[in-house]
């Protein structure tokens, strides 16, 4: 059996395909989503679904190249020229657990953003362009780590991240663009952990400080430790002295000697006694008194 493929009916499939893949590309770079459930990709979707609906009833609709185009343009989105998003990882160490929220950080002018994976929050972006979520940090996200994870099964993906000390991903405010409308804008917060801040030099650097500290550290308390045996083996020295002078009575020398500097002590402190009057005061009905 052979079958016969008509040529012209192809020729349309290369140039779908092409724009297909450049079209998936460029709502990746200006969706900021990991994987392709952004609103503009929904509605990329729903407009396939409807022509391949549509190519059922009408033979004029080519439902082959629609088919073909919605794969192409998912292979555009997920692979050709795929840029490398900054993965924010926060270390609970109350819960032991590393955090890697489903976000995306991306610059915009000078001030950077985080868009939420969610087609709600991106179609209420889009249609407010006020509502984007203004990221606030004390760091520039540009300057990432670089995490590769390896498997014995697969390759070694690699990935650049932050390492956040505080995030806070739910802070919001509400915006009234009209009477009775009230919409929801975030106000993301992540603050970048120290280590993060560091160049590999100056990191290298609080290494050897922090070492050097420990050392010090650890010579100052064998220090303390050896002046507190030689103070408590005085004190033990002082308190026995004096238990026995105390018990027992200090030696015949050492008595004679005590007695000795008390008694010169007890004449230097003897007060001197007052001189007898030579002539005493006359008494009253003495002898004067006769008649």
């Amino acid at each position: 059996m052979i079958v016969e493929i008509d040529a012209s009916a192809l020729w349309p499939v290369f140039p779908a395909v092409i724009l297909s893949v450049l079209l998936g590309r460029m709502v990746e770079r200006r969706a900021h989503f990991i994987w392709p459930i952004d609103a503009y990709s929904l509605a990329i979707y729903g407009a396939c679904l409807a022509l391949g609906a549509a190519g059922l009833v009408l033979p004029q609709v080519p439902s082959l190249l629609v088919l073909v185009s919605a794969l192409s343009y998912l292979v555009g989105f997920v692979a050709a020229g795929r840029r490398r998003h900054v993965n924010v990882v926060r270390l609970n160490a109350a819960s032991r657990i590393i955090e890697a929220p489903f976000v995306v950080p991306y610059r915009k002018g000078n001030d950077w953003y985080l868009r939420y994976q969610s087609p709600r929050e991106h179609l209420k972006n889009i249609l407010w362009p006020e509502t984007e979520a203004r990221l606030e940090t004390n760091w520039d996200m540009e300057k990432q780590w670089a995490i590769r994870m390896k498997d014995p099964f697969f390759p070694v993906p690699e990935m650049t991240g932050i390492l956040a000390s505080r995030m806070d991903l739910e802070r919001h405010d509400f915006l009234r663009p009209g009477k009775r409308v009230k919409i929801k804008r975030y106000l993301p917060l992540i603050e970048v952990a120290p280590g993060d801040m560091d160049t590999p030099l100056e990191t290298m650097f609080r290494i050897e400080g922090l070492e050097g500290a420990i050392a010090h550290s650890v010579r100052m308390g064998g220090e303390l430790m050896r002046a507190k045996h030689v103070a408590e083996q005085r004190s033990v020295f002082t308190i026995a002295r004096m238990l026995n002078e105390n018990l027992w009575g200090a030696s015949p020398i050492e008595q004679l000697r005590r007695v000795s500097e008390e008694e010169r002590a007890g004449q230097a402190r003897a007060p001197e006694k007052p001189r007898a009057k030579l002539f005493g005061r006359r008494r009253r009905g003495g002898d004067g008194g006769e008649g």
